[in-house]
């Protein structure tokens, strides 16, 4: 054939000459094999043979009346995607590689294909005129005519040639630095890929879906900001096969050499040879006519181009863009997966001689050829079909219905009572009474529940959620991994009262062993675990594969007719139980969908309300990722319970309405009531709901009456009582001589009154010196009395913002002169250094000790300190008797860890300065059960952070949700202040301490409460580290107000613009918890030795690196109160972790259990780089010196 040249626009996917001329010299030469008439209707359909019912159902061969258009029209792109989703396997080179792999000569790395098939296949269907090749696919022969000519163009010179160009800058940018692509790199495919026309996508839509989920049904393309277009620009780096040199370094293309190859299709055995699937084509067009005579007009509603104010930019987030990549994608690779599963799958046994394949299947480990390539496509388009129209349009539960509730299963304590009695936890069976009313319909709610320090957050919400539906099903999402055990534990008890068939419990996956066992594989065996992938990489990943594992113990008793998913004993393990308990990491995952297998993750939180634990310890770009799950959670019509009582306006604001942006997806579909706005709290009257007005003053009037009335309470009987720590040591030292003093003031403060440069080390040790004479002013204030031996006591915990500040404080007091100079005075110190570097082995035994010994709950009523109880304590107090001592202290401590989620009950707390938040939320656990009144400080703020003894700059900067670096000025923020309306001036003094960046209302001697947290200062100078706060926040939530240059990574655009969820670049840009690497570090009981797991999924040994001390040589044991953690040798490590394994519910009989449980227990995420660390149970990992 004739070679044609480029056309003037150049994009990847070129023009070409029309179709049906370049037919008239094609069809003079070219053999069609069978009998190109016209298909009577109904062609033969491909039927998910788990699904129940006639041989009809859900066949999808007629439009629902009951359905939405979108949802319709939907049903007919996904059947047209699955088509030809993988067309382009139907090339010389794909052909080559399966038949090498069947007959076991693939070389090493001949199975990376050059391009991607996917890429291929879109290559096919994208043509200039989409309009007219639909009509051309109208009829069998346009359909063979169509596809012919695209074959052709395929294989030429032109073709390959801009094939190689963007092959090139796809080299040249991979190569590049983080951040650093260039403006032409960008331009080039801007202007040469079609996804990124936004002008095609307005006047084409349908098409253009079909196309983009062609493209990505393995995976989203990366990208890059477009400034010049106000847009998100795919590019092609995902799609090329590009390899790294390991000697080099250098880039290059997986097999260059053989790049024609993949270009190139056959003629011979190409779908549109066959009847059936050209059938299955003009099947699906006829649909499409039908859908638009019903409904003329709706794919003008598809895709708007610009932005949502008619602002610059590539499109609005319509219901339908949507709609698209979360129902749209998820049901055609659930499609895919289960036309590539092994029970669908027939081995081919016949002559294979220019035949097209496209899969193996494993048969006595060795692979065999399987479905034809046509056969695969229109299993792959109709199962398409049939899943979204059996999830999302019939939404039948013969063939998904994950386990709910039913009314006899709510526990009974969670039951409403005929009669409230007042008291402090009254509040949650009034907030559950308004609660079932929801129970007689489906609408939507987004709800916020603030209740006071010790409310019962955790239980109130449980009970709302099993009250606002008949049968109920919902997900706990926490903030930290940690807290999943405590949670766990709280639902199963009397007090909540579910039982452990109801609950799911999501832990991290025994991963690191599964990789080492792959990685000690022979190369023969890792060959053969290649070859069974070859053609199938659109399968799930192998059962286990996932980071994380379900504790449940109920039988699995979800539907859920997909036979690509019946071995996923993950997934049916969750969609088993009614109850979840997890970190948002287990979900969070839905808002980049970057690989097909993630959307399985929809499956789950499609069925499921959201119960979004402690939300304020989040920041950041993990606000934003927060409110995108809200979105989506809001999509599929699900509801939403925020448990805080110190989240601002802003952020409340902006969940809210990315939960009201996805919602009205799920109205367009179903035609559901709108949401409803709730705020729970425990003052009357409990419940408030959105009438009118916006919500951000319905939230902010709802939380001034809240504030209010708990700075009432909080003053009248006060129980936390907040001291600014300046005034007592400005004191102190006026008392010492110059060269005793603490001088607790910023570095230049210090350098200007001194003259002199103060090191790190005498910094350190002034800071640790005063955070121990603050613990004892703690104590004396606060102590108890044990009459039984006499001895003074109280518990309390000294907060650092960084772990390693922590352990070096807690190796200092070890060594402490001052220390030993107060025990000879009679004080005896008693640790616990509890923080996240540790082995969950340690944490499990250091919480469990703290929740059981620290609920005091019982005290109200005349009983004893529960602390009393402890062995260890008890201990501690008889030989302080003996030992002639008047004191013991008991001192945790610890991070940041403390803040969130934590239900213990302290005498006191020592705090290193951070945020206001920080402040009241570790200050949360000081006096959090017992109702007694308190007029002495217990809760001591220092005047200064460690990092601003040393360095004014480091002072407030990266600390945890602290927003504020002192360069950054009230003039730079004025739009945002203004908004807020804080006054800009005048300027706070620097270097700013705690008195000077902190609300007025922490200076001293003030009751401590959540109103502080809601409280917005109204000038600038007043409280410069809240105002920050609030700026920063306003930037992650609002477009307007976000910093220069990061106004597309905002809630506002990922919500709002359709180019966020296109492509991978958003949430490249704005990972949740951070771009940090982590390594996990694990002790493997079968190998006995130390391993670590890094970021690329490597496995080392670490024996050379992970030093243990078990207390030989430089840590005393005594100091320490928790003798269980006096471990000495490796021995008695591994016969405690199956101790605590066997407390935690792990069953020691079940090898898979005990294999998770030593996972879990022996294990510890390491963030940052490190050489060599050591390990005491006591202290944590280390750097070693």
């Amino acid at each position: 054939m004739e070679e044609k040249s480029l056309s003037s626009r150049q994009r990847l996917f070129v023009s070409r000459t029309d179709a049906k001329t370049l037919t008239v010299a094609l069809l003079g030469h070219l053999c069609v094999p069978d009998p190109l008439k016209p298909i009577q209707p109904g062609c033969t359909r491909y039927r998910l043979h788990m699904w129940s019912g006639s041989p009809d159902a859900h066949q999808g061969s007629s439009i629902s009346s009951q359905s939405s258009p979108l949802l319709e029209y939907l049903a007919v792109t996904v059947r047209l995607a699955g088509l030809f989703h993988d067309l382009g396997k139907g090339t010389l080179g794909f052909s080559r590689k399966l038949t090498k792999a069947v007959a076991g000569t693939l070389a090493e790395g001949e199975g990376n294909d050059p391009i991607r098939h996917e890429v291929v296949s879109a290559l096919l269907i994208d043509v200039d005129d989409p309009e007219a090749w639909l009509e051309q696919l109208g009829c069998p022969t346009g359909v063979f005519e169509a596809f012919e000519a695209q074959r052709e163009w395929l294989d030429s010179k032109p073709m390959r040639a801009e094939i190689e160009e963007h092959i090139q800058v796809a080299l040249k940018m991979a190569g590049a630095s983080r951040g650093s692509t260039s403006v032409a790199e960008l331009n080039h495919f801007a202007k040469r890929l079609s996804l990124n026309d936004a002008s095609r996508w307005a006047k084409y839509p349908l098409w253009m879906s079909v196309l983009w989920l062609v493209f990505t049904h393995h995976k989203l393309p990366t990208g890059g900001w477009l400034k010049r277009e106000g847009s998100f620009i795919s590019v092609l780096n995902h799609h090329f096969g590009i390899v790294t040199c390991e000697e080099s370094g250098e880039l290059s293309l997986a097999n260059l050499e053989r790049l024609g190859d993949f270009l190139k299709l056959p003629s011979s055995d190409q779908p549109w040879r066959h009847a059936q699937w050209r059938a299955a084509v003009v099947e699906s067009v006829e649909q499409l006519r039908d859908l638009r005579e019903k409904w003329p007009g709706f794919e003008q509603q598809m895709f708007a181009c610009g932005g949502e104010a008619g602002d610059k930019g590539f499109g609005v987030s319509t219901s339908w863009m949507t709609s698209l990549v979360r129902v749209g994608r998820l049901s055609l690779v659930l499609g895919d997966y289960e036309a590539s599963c092994d029970a669908v799958k027939e081995v081919f046994t016949g002559d294979a001689e220019n035949l097209l394949f496209a899969n193996t299947k494993m048969m006595e480990e060795s692979p065999h050829l399987a479905d034809r390539l046509h056969v695969h496509l229109r299993k792959a388009g109709d199962f398409a079909e049939q899943i979204l129209r059996g999830f999302f349009i019939e939404r039948s539960a013969d063939v998904f219905n994950p386990i709910k509730l039913g009314s006899a299963d709510k526990p009974a304590s969670l039951r409403v009572p005929e009669r409230i009695v007042e008291s402090p936890y009254a509040w949650q069976a009034h907030a559950q009474k308004h609660m079932e009313r929801y129970a007689q319909t489906d609408k939507g709610f987004f709800c916020v529940v603030a209740a006071g320090t010790g409310r019962g957050k955790t239980r109130a919400c449980a009970a709302m959620m099993t009250s606002a539906r008949q049968h109920p099903r919902f997900s706990v999402l926490l903030s930290m991994r940690s807290l999943t055990f405590q949670t766990s534990s709280a639902y199963l008890s009397d007090t909540i009262g579910f039982r452990p068939d109801q609950v799911a419990m999501f832990v991290g996956d025994d991963v690191l062993k599964r990789r080492f066992r792959e990685q000690k594989k022979t190369v023969r065996a890792a060959r053969r675990q290649r070859l069974k992938d070859i053609g199938t990489d659109n399968r799930l990943s192998e059962p286990g594969a996932e980071e994380y594992s379900v504790v449940y113990h109920g039988s699995q008793r979800a539907t859920l007719r997909l036979a690509c998913l019946q071995e996923d004993h993950h997934l049916m393990r969750m969609l088993s139980a009614p109850v979840s308990v997890m970190t948002v990491d287990h979900v969070i995952r839905l808002i980049d969908l970057a690989k097909s297998k993630d959307l399985l993750q929809a499956l789950h939180l499609m069925t499921t309300d959201l119960i979004l634990d402690e939300v304020d310890d989040y920041r950041g770009d993990d606000l934003v990722c927060i409110g995108r799950l809200i979105e989506i959670a809001g999509q599929f019509g699900r509801r939403v319970i925020i448990a805080s009582a110190t989240l601002p306006k802003t952020v409340v604001d902006g969940f809210r309405d990315a939960y009201f942006k996805g919602y009205s997806v799920y109205q367009n579909l179903y035609g559901a009531e709108d949401a409803d706005s709730l705020i729970v709290t425990h003052l009357a009257p409990y419940f408030s709901q959105h009438e009118t007005g916006t919500f951000g003053a319905f939230y902010t009037q709802v939380m001034d009456t809240f504030s209010d009335e708990e700075r009432k309470g909080a003053e009248l009987s006060p129980r936390r009582i907040v001291r600014n720590m300046e005034a007592w040591f400005t004191a102190f030292d006026s008392k010492r001589p110059p060269e005793r003093r603490l001088d607790l003031v910023a570095e230049s403060v210090y350098t200007r009154q001194t003259g002199k440069e103060r090191t790190e080390a005498h910094a350190q040790d002034r800071y640790f010196s005063s955070l121990l004479y603050s613990a004892t002013e703690a104590h004396k204030d606060n102590r108890l009395k044990d009459d039984e031996s006499g001895v003074s006591y109280s518990a309390g915990f000294v907060r650092l913002n960084t772990v390693k500040s922590a352990q070096k404080f807690a190796q200092w007091l070890i060594q402490s002169e001052l220390r030993k100079h107060l025990d000879s005075k009679g004080l005896v110190l008693k640790l616990v250094c509890y923080h996240a570097q540790n082995l969950g082995l340690v944490r499990v035994l250091q919480e469990r000790f703290l929740e059981t010994h620290l609920n005091r709950t019982r005290m109200n009523d005349g009983a004893g300190d529960p602390l009393l109880d402890n062995a260890d304590f008890k201990a501690a107090l008889v030989q302080a008797k003996e030992d002639g001592k008047q004191h013991v202290v008991m001192m945790v401590v610890t991070s940041s860890i403390m803040e969130t989620g934590r239900d213990f009950d302290f005498d006191w707390c020592v705090l290193e300065p951070c945020s206001t938040t920080s402040i009241v939320q570790a200050g949360g656990r000081v006096r959090r059960h017992r109702r007694l009144t308190t007029e002495k400080p217990n809760v001591l703020v220092l005047p200064v952070s460690l990092a601003g003894m040393t360095d004014d700059r480091s002072a407030w900067r990266d600390l945890k949700r602290s927003y504020y670096a002192p360069q950054q000025s009230a003039g730079n923020h004025g739009q945002a202040l203004e908004y807020l309306t804080i006054q800009a001036h005048p300027a706070p003094a620097q270097p700013l301490c705690t008195r000077t960046a902190l609300s007025a209302l922490l200076i001293d001697s003030k009751p401590l409460h959540a109103g502080h947290c809601l409280t917005t200062p109204q000038r600038y100078a007043m409280a410069p580290l809240t105002a920050m706060e609030r700026v920063k926040q306003l930037g992650l939530f609002r477009r307007t107000y976000a910093q220069a240059g990061t106004d597309q990574f905002t809630l506002e655009y990922a919500t709002r613009q359709a180019d966020a969820l296109l492509c991978s670049t958003f949430y490249e840009n704005s990972v949740f918890r951070g771009t940090d690497e982590s390594t996990k570090i694990e002790y493997l009981r079968a190998e006995a030795g130390w391993f670590t797991f890094n970021s690329q999924e490597q496995v080392k040994p670490a024996d050379d690196c992970i030093y243990p001390t078990f207390h030989e040589t430089t840590v005393s044991p005594e100091i320490y109160l928790l003798s269980a953690l006096n471990i000495l040798s490796i021995e008695q490590m591994l016969a405690l972790t199956d101790t605590v394994a066997a407390l935690l519910g792990y069953r020691p009989e079940d090898p898979e259990d005990m294999s998770l449980a030593e996972s879990a227990l022996l294990s510890m995420q390491k963030s940052g780089n490190f050489t060599a660390l050591c390990f005491d149970p006591q202290l944590g990992f280390y750097q070693r010196v």
